[in-house]
């Protein structure tokens, strides 16, 4: 939440830049803030940074799709994997105007699966409490803080979200309760999961549903509806990011252009099968190095250099705020150098079973 402030904050120094008019609102995403802060070369170090962190969490939602089906599926994880790279291939090529209504659905997924998971753990006939202990090493520390951090990724949007906005005094209200809503909803949900599964809860936790009844299979079907929603939304992004999907174009096209579209799905998938018995480390190492650049360090470093460019009082309420994002700053830089530490040697060693809520 304080990062949406950062951003909007951010927002209104570059407005008084010198020629800010001549960029229209709709323009003034986070690419804009970071080309008017650094030049040009900050603009491509943002667009290169959003480009890996959403490539790195298709991949990471495409593993937690696969693990998450392949009960239904009858398959095992690499499979599984495949056949979700494949559906995800496929919905790519979905107009964006259909997708605009693909959000509800997605929600309403989410929704379904959720409660059906609850009961389900209420029916349980006895909870595994886990014993309370500290961690064995302070590294736990930093994997729980790169996990924690992807579940609130998307933080690259606030600038052109806040400038799209008709009343844009209402963008801090409800930011704030959305992110209210979004964090009672992971806390509750993996909470209580952990109390009725206890420590040894696998990273998807609809693999720890008892039997195979009905509410275990609604649940997997409305997380994979969910996922598989998402997913296909990310991936085109990347596509775009990179120059290999073709935006714009009416005319039919060869087949040869998507060639690079092509390899570009198959290596993702390729590399989601890899990673498949890795799935909390990748959302750790994604949370902890890219997430955290785009989401806590780059909107700092940002907003202090736009504050260094517009000439203001230095009062001492300022020199706080300076002082406070100064140690943001570098609390977030030695968080995501530790739990990218972390990540890369579970990634290079062992599975680590950290829960990820599908």
């Amino acid at each position: 939440m304080a990062m949406s402030t950062v951003h909007a904050q951010a927002l209104e120094l570059a407005a008084k830049r010198p020629g800010a008019s001549a960029t229209p609102p709709s323009q003034r995403d986070f690419g804009y803030l970071a080309e008017v802060a650094f030049g040009e070369w900050g603009k491509r170090i943002i667009a290169i940074t959003t480009a890996m962190e959403l490539w790195l969490a298709v991949v990471t939602f495409l593993v937690m799709s696969g693990i998450n089906a392949q009960g239904l599926l009858g398959m095992d994880e690499p499979h599984a994997v495949a056949f979700c790279t494949a559906i995800t291939a496929l919905l790519v090529f979905i107009p964006l105007r259909v997708y605009a209504y693909v959000s509800l659905a997605s929600l309403v997924a989410l929704c379904v699966a959720s409660t059906a998971y609850l009961i389900d753990l209420f029916q349980m006939n006895e909870w595994n409490w886990p014993l309370f202990s500290a961690p064995l090493g302070v590294g736990d520390v930093f994997r729980a803080y790169g996990l924690i951090i992807f579940c609130f990724a998307g933080h690259p949007c606030f600038p052109a979200l806040h400038q799209s906005m008709s009343d844009r005094t209402k963008w801090e209200p409800c930011v704030t309760f959305s992110f209210l809503v979004a964090a009672g909803y992971y806390v509750c949900l993996g909470l209580l999961a952990f109390l009725a599964l206890g420590t040894n809860m696998h990273a998807v936790f609809t693999a720890d549903m008892s039997g195979s009844g009905v509410l275990r299979r609604v649940t997997i079907a409305a997380f994979a509806v969910k996922i598989q929603l998402t997913a296909p939304v990310l991936l085109r992004v990347v596509l775009t990011c990179l120059r290999v999907w073709p935006e714009g174009v009416e005319e039919e096209l060869p087949l040869t252009s998507f060639v690079p579209t092509a390899l570009i799905v198959v290596f993702t998938g390729f590399s989601a099968c890899v990673l498949a018995s890795h799935l909390a480390a990748l959302a750790s190492l994604c949370g902890a190095f890219l997430v955290n650049l785009t989401s806590v360090i780059l909107p700092i470093l940002i907003y202090m250099k736009l504050e260094s460019l517009v000439p203001s009082a230095r009062t001492t309420a300022f020199k706080v705020k300076l002082g406070l994002c100064w140690a943001a700053a570098a609390l977030g830089a030695v968080a995501g150098l530790a739990g990218t530490a972390m990540a890369v040697r579970d990634l290079l060693h062992r599975p680590v079973s950290l829960g990820v809520g599908s």
